[in-house]
């Protein structure tokens, strides 16, 4: 695309109403996961990490800003190189992208983007040895579990069928829609917030009845497999209307 447009050989109009659709779907499965039955039983380390997360994102955003001032760009643009898109990830960055840009901010969902996908190669760099050389020094696998079950984490797969599948979706279904209503909500108090923040309320509300009453089951393992292929749809859409080009003068910064 950058080619055609640089050489004026050629350019694309990508049909891209349903992208919303598969970008609400996958946060909706991320709401899933939200148990506060799980986070009981994981109890202190699972604080004093939200804790560090919490306080590292900040610290994100507060140098993306400060630098887009010394370099004398929009600190929207710092913004989109804060914890939206180093803590987020490209789902994030995706989804808060248009919304920067709506403000006057044109090239923010690139900056966004390019930021995410920057930071999760320069996460894996860094925390992939140092992780290992903990694991090793503590001997942590050992202590945690044996070979076998380590193993056999690789070795799981899902079988999808029509009596797993349809009820799930269906369920993720309902979160979305329930979702819409709590965003809609959210929206006339005058807070700007992606579409899918509605949708994750519904679906973490919706697990933990499923966890405290038993009226009704969730099958994550399918859930997990629904939300990785909504999210492959969702970001090779975004990928597909990059415009790079636009990032020209931000690049240096």
């Amino acid at each position: 695309i950058l080619l055609g447009h640089e050489t004026g050989s050629f350019s694309f109009i990508f049909e891209d109403s349903i992208k919303d659709i598969f970008m609400i779907a996958f946060f909706t499965t991320v709401g899933f996961s939200a148990s506060i039955k799980l986070l009981k039983k994981a109890g202190l380390p699972v604080l004093m990490f939200l804790i560090a997360a919490i306080l590292l994102a900040i610290l994100q955003n507060v140098v993306g800003v400060g630098m887009a001032k010394i370099l004398g760009v929009s600190p929207m643009i710092g913004l989109a190189t804060g914890s939206l898109a180093t803590t987020g990830g490209p789902g994030t960055a995706g989804a808060f992208g248009p919304i920067m840009e709506s403000f006057g901010t044109p090239g923010a969902t690139m900056v966004a983007m390019a930021t995410a996908t920057y930071a999760l190669i320069a996460g894996s760099i860094i925390a992939g040895p140092i992780c290992k050389r903990l694991i090793e020094k503590k001997n942590l696998i050992q202590k945690r579990v044996t070979l076998e079950e380590f193993q056999s984490f690789d070795d799981k797969s899902v079988t999808l069928e029509l009596k797993n599948v349809v009820p799930t979706g269906f369920q993720i279904i309902i979160a979305m829609g329930i979702g819409s209503l709590i965003s809609n909500f959210l929206n006339s108090l005058g807070l700007v917030l992606p579409p899918y923040i509605g949708t994750m309320f519904a679906a973490s509300i919706m697990r933990n009845l499923a966890d405290e009453t038993k009226l009704f089951s969730i099958d994550l393992e399918v859930v997990s497999v629904i939300g990785n292929f909504t999210l492959t749809i969702f970001l090779s859409m975004i990928l597909m209307n990059f415009k790079l080009w636009e990032l020209k003068e931000l690049a240096l910064p």
